[in-house]
């Protein structure tokens, strides 16, 4: 037996078969006069079976069998056309039909189904057959009814075959249009089964046509990836995959994958790689537009048909909503769920929440596979894989980078994608550790901003007027973001540190002695955002709202890995106190709370406060670095007053700013207040900056103090405040 040289012949084929089932049918049931004319019987044809009903004269058992012969005969015939086909596919040819029949288990009923209704589509001639057969020039396509009555003349048979449609009607759904509505609310069939048309549906139709083309009413939010197409390589946790499949294949029933993890960690790329493994291809979709889709259900079902006809592609939901805590609900996924009840393949849903068991699975059993954050390591490697080694800034490298930066691996390649845009719109030649910071810092994604100001970080070390013993401690605290790599991974601390890897800080000192600028200046050297809590929106007279109101501040601040920055902190983790009420009982224990979110937090802490006095020894223990801030000596204030004028100030005369740092006992942030507003008198005279703009300027800071400054207290400038 040869098989079919072109998918041209096997449809030729395919619609002789048809032929031969309909002509036997017409020879058998349709009467007609002498002359060859269909009879009629008030106005409608006149089949033999409905005349012989008539007189109660069913057909003869002789007559049944004759016709199963024949149509046996037909079915064989049929029978080596799929045997054909199978030979033809095997030499690598693709036969639509004969795929779409495999995929979706068709059997011969069903496949009998399918080449009736496919037959006016590829033919016209059929339309013309159907319309007289069924006395109806609208009815272009067959009808259950007819389908059933051209395979046998038993009566027996006909029902039985109409039971094995209802109990394949989901399936039959997917193929024609109209199916769906024959069945009630409820779920009956209703009395229009029979007569329902066979509507080849328009994706059905268009596959059998274009085996390559995708539904249209997809693509605006599913994805297809194919096993053969080019993927980026795992550079990281290669061993999911393997350890994926072993799960699959391991344990049975109806599941369903469950990928969990933080965003960008992984999970659609574990996904697609998972597939590539398993050979088939993968549909991603898209949840949130899924869901917003007007008739969501329908589109389900069109992607468990799509499914099968890619090839039984696995169905990945992306990022499908899923609630943290168990006590919520989880209705679009338990939808979700519902809506593939009838899907006999294994769903995959990614979800940054892990499984809690809040959902009710309906007897499908959940498959989680978490995916943890990448370490310190895992990133430095992804570092130097999406950048090459001649890209490298020379004053970064990918372990400091990795170690300040705990990106997962998608915000780490659209950190390196993003710095390479910057450099070229900027028309650098290559890369610098500034773009890459500032790459980084676009991929932080928090809402620290409701709980806290960020605060620009424009200064540097030299601008910051302090001991040197108080920088010291300050660059040591740098030191200990920038090494924590080399420290707890390389020399192997995190063994012995099991908790309080950050660095916690207490800066201490009146007023305006730089305690917020130290913060800016560590935040610029580590490239870090600053944000300052707001104490005011912490502070709350209710019992529990502050520690709620910290635990989101520590959460978002994790997630920004930006430095945090409590002002006047004493207010908030003050000294314990004797319980000798309820409420010194709760404040205690507030206290207490307070202590171990900062042992807990990896990130930077800073606490300022004007009285260290005001703080628990407890307390103090626990934070790595207690830096006092103190009021400016001379020596301090002539370097505050020597730099706090920008080279760009016009100048009437010299400003003697000797004299003003013996004279006058200011802090860094009185000297900076008075330049500005000296400045600004200067530039309402449209003058340069002189003495008098200065001394004008300190007599009015004075004031807000409440002290009221006469012409004497300028010493030998008193001429000018006369």
């Amino acid at each position: 037996m040869a098989g079919y040289a072109t998918e041209q012949e096997y449809y030729q084929e395919l619609l002789d078969i048809t032929k031969e089932k309909l002509d036997l049918y017409c020879r058998t049931a349709v009467s007609v006069d002498e002359d060859g004319a269909l009879q009629r019987i008030r106005g409608k044809l006149l089949f033999k079976r409905e005349l012989e009903r008539l007189c109660v004269e069913p057909f003869s058992g002789e007559e049944i069998r004759a016709y199963r012969e024949e149509m046996d005969e037909i079915l064989g015939r049929e029978k080596r056309l799929q045997e054909k086909a199978l030979e033809y596919m095997g030499g690598g040819n693709m036969l639509a039909f004969e795929y779409v029949c495999r995929m979706f288990g068709l059997g011969a009923l069903e496949r009998h189904l399918l080449s009736m209704a496919l037959a006016p589509e590829m033919d016209a001639q059929f339309e013309r057959v159907f319309c007289l057969l069924q006395d109806d020039y609208s009815l272009k396509m067959p009808t259950l009814d007819l389908c059933i009555q051209v395979l046998t003349l038993d009566p027996q048979e006909r029902l039985e075959l109409q039971q094995s449609i209802v109990e394949r009607f989901g399936v039959l759904g997917e193929f024609f249009d109209g199916i769906q509505e024959a069945l009630s609310e409820q779920g009956k069939v209703k009395s229009s089964l029979l007569s329902t048309p066979l509507k080849l549906n328009g994706r059905i139709l268009l596959f059998l046509r274009d085996i390559t083309g995708m539904d249209e009413g997809l693509k605006d939010f599913v994805e297809l990836s194919m096993p053969g197409s080019q993927m980026e390589p795992f550079y990281i946790r290669e061993e999911n995959v393997q350890a994926l499949s072993r799960l699959v294949e391991q344990t049975e029933g109806r599941r369903f994958l469950f990928l969990s993890g933080s965003r960008d960690i992984g999970k659609k790329f574990l996904a697609r790689h998972f597939c590539r493994e398993t050979g088939r291809p993968l549909l991603l979709v898209n949840t949130e537009r899924l869901l917003g889709q007007e008739e969501a259900a329908d589109r389900v079902r069109d992607l468990i048909r799509e499914s099968y006809l890619k090839g039984n592609a696995w169905i990945c939901f992306a990022d499908v909503p899923f609630p943290e805590e168990a006590s919520e609900p989880a209705r679009e996924f338990e939808e979700l769920l519902w809506l593939l009840r009838d899907y006999q393949g294994i769903p995959i849903f990614t979800s940054r929440a892990r499984w809690s068991g809040a959902a009710e699975t309906r007897g499908s059993r959940c498959l989680e596979f978490h995916m943890p954050a990448a370490d310190s390591r895992e990133r430095e490697i992804l570092w130097s894989s999406f950048l090459g080694e001649s890209e490298w800034p020379g004053d970064v490298t990918p372990a400091q980078i990795a170690g300040k930066y705990m990106l997962p691996p998608g915000g780490i390649r659209r950190s390196v994608e993003e710095a390479r845009q910057k450099a070229i719109v900027e028309g650098r030649e290559s890369l610098t550790a500034g773009l890459l910071f500032e790459s980084c810092q676009r991929q932080l994604v928090h809402k620290l901003g409701n709980d806290a100001l960020r605060v620009h970080s424009p200064y540097r070390w030299e601008d910051l007027i302090l001991p040197e013993s108080q920088k010291g401690l300050l660059m040591d605290a740098c030191h200990q973001v920038e090494y924590q790599n080399q420290i707890y991974r390389d020399w192997g601390f995190q063994r012995k540190v099991a908790y309080g890897r950050g660095v916690s800080m207490i800066f201490y000192g009146p007023p305006g002695t730089g305690k917020t600028m130290g913060a800016q200046v560590m935040a610029n050297q580590l490239n870090l955002e600053l944000y300052k809590v707001n104490m005011a929106g912490v502070m709350s007279r209710y019992v529990g709202d502050s520690e709620k109101k910290l635990d989101q501040i520590f959460e978002q601040g994790k997630r920004s890995q930006s430095i945090l920055f409590f002002d006047e902190a004493d207010v908030l983790f003050g000294k314990r106190s004797e319980t000798k009420d309820a409420q010194d009982k709760y404040a205690n224990a507030s206290t207490a709370y307070l202590l171990q979110k900062v042992e807990e937090y990896e990130g930077i802490l800073i606490l300022a406060t004007n009285f260290l006095q005001n703080f628990d020894n407890a307390f103090r223990r626990r934070f790595k670095f207690i830096i006092e801030f103190p009021f400016p000596d001379p020596e301090s204030r002539r370097s505050i007053w020597a730099q706090v004028f920008p080279d760009a100030v016009e100048l009437e005369e010299p400003i003697d700013v000797d004299w003003l740092a013996e004279e006058y006992k200011l802090s860094g942030s009185q000297i900076k207040n008075i330049a500005l507003a000296a400045s600004f008198l200067a530039a309402g005279e449209r003058t340069g900056l002189a003495m008098r703009h200065v001394l004008t300027a300190l007599k009015r800071e004075q004031l807000k103090d409440g002290k009221q400054m006469i012409a004497s207290d300028f010493g030998k400038y008193y001429y000018l405040m006369e």
